[in-house]
């Protein structure tokens, strides 16, 4: 199983995202405690650095750029740009940086606006501390429909990576995008975009899809729907839970993207290899009691031994459907290398509302 190399939109959307802020005068160092008491209350995990500083400028950007989802820069641009050069990697990883200047009155989005979420906690910030928002991306100030922003909202991998500015510069040209999808769509269609029709014979541009294939110019929009539950004896290594995920998704042609979390029975929480396999790919890992899993209604495989050695005749099937909220399990339970997997699909729809 290869690594995410398209746009994994789980650590954007999280409601735990995690701000660096610095500030360089006393005047800033009020606005940056001003703002992390409010961003705390929204759960987000903020941690602020001012004079004296613990470390230089330089070591403070290295390590927000590796541990935090956004930096916000207290003072003047010219410190910001200067700080992050050297750290610069792409839109699809670089953390959003913000700033604003030590009086409140403007707050910039300068880096990851759309896949980064800059954009969205400028607003934020600007709304906390009464600042202008400024923000620079041509889709929001001509009003347009900005693909990479309903993903990260939406919590969609998008494959491939070029293809959000693709369709971006669509919308700038003033063109209409055929989509299609194999869910439900609620709510009103963005302007720029139309369902494509049977009759229709160009490919659509836009497919929301568990199943992407290789058309050329058609972005695939990846909802995180599918629970993956999973039952495994004692000892079972990281190398082997990755292969059985591996067989399952390939039998139902699906992307690591599309696994929502990995689900268990609590026994299992601390499961070695169970534990590596979520680390590594960054997927949560849930678990229930066994009382939480006989409740699930269904009709699920039985069987004597699991009841006996755990409390609960199934595990893999019924952590897959209480995860997915009742969802639909799409792969009832199978076995390879003495590890047990079942998939459950949540209800899930494209909501423009």
């Amino acid at each position: 199983m290869g690594k995410i190399s398209d746009i994994n939109y789980n650590d954007y959307n999280r409601k735990d995202r995690s701000v660096a802020i610095i500030s360089f005068t006393e005047a800033g160092a009020k606005l940056a405690r001003k703002i992390e008491g409010t961003l705390v209350k929204l759960h987000m995990k903020v941690s602020v650095e001012e004079k004296p500083f613990t470390c230089t400028l330089t070591e403070w950007t290295n390590r927000a750029f590796c541990e935090a989802d956004a930096l916000c820069f207290i003072g003047a641009t010219g410190i910001a740009v200067r700080s992050i050069a050297p750290f610069l990697e792409s839109k699809y990883v670089d953390p959003a940086v913000i700033v604003l200047d030590d009086m409140g009155k403007y707050c910039i989005s300068l880096l990851s606006g759309h896949v980064g979420g800059a954009n969205q906690l400028t607003e934020q910030i600007a709304q906390i501390t009464g600042a202008i928002p400024v923000i620079t991306t041509a889709t929001d100030n001509h009003g347009y429909f900005a693909i990479d922003s309903f993903a990260r909202e939406k919590n969609l991998t998008c494959i491939p990576t070029k293809g959000c500015k693709e369709i971006a510069a669509a919308f700038l040209e003033g063109k209409v995008i055929e989509i299609a999808s194999d869910f439900r769509i609620t709510g009103e269609l963005p302007r720029q975009m139309k369902i494509k029709t049977k009759q229709a014979s160009s490919s659509p541009k836009i497919v929301f899809t568990l199943y992407p294939k290789q058309e050329p110019d058609t972005l695939y929009l990846i909802p995180h729907i599918i629970t993956v539950g999973i039952g495994c004896k004692k000892g079972t290594a990281c190398e082997q839970i990755e292969d059985v995920v591996q067989q399952s998704l390939r039998m139902h042609e699906m992307q690591l993207q599309s696994i929502q979390q990995i689900a268990s029975i609590d026994v299992k929480k601390e499961e070695a290899g169970l534990m590596e396999f979520t680390q590594k790919y960054k997927l949560p890992l849930v678990t229930y009691s066994a009382a939480e899993l006989r409740k699930v209604e269904g009709s699920f495989a039985h069987s004597d031994f699991v009841e006996q050695t755990v409390g609960v005749d199934n595990v893999c099937e019924r952590a897959a459907v209480l995860g997915s909220r009742n969802g639909t399990l799409i792969q009832r339970k199978t076995s390879f290398q003495g590890v047990t997997i079942a998939l459950a699909m949540a209800d899930w729809s494209v909501d423009f509302a």
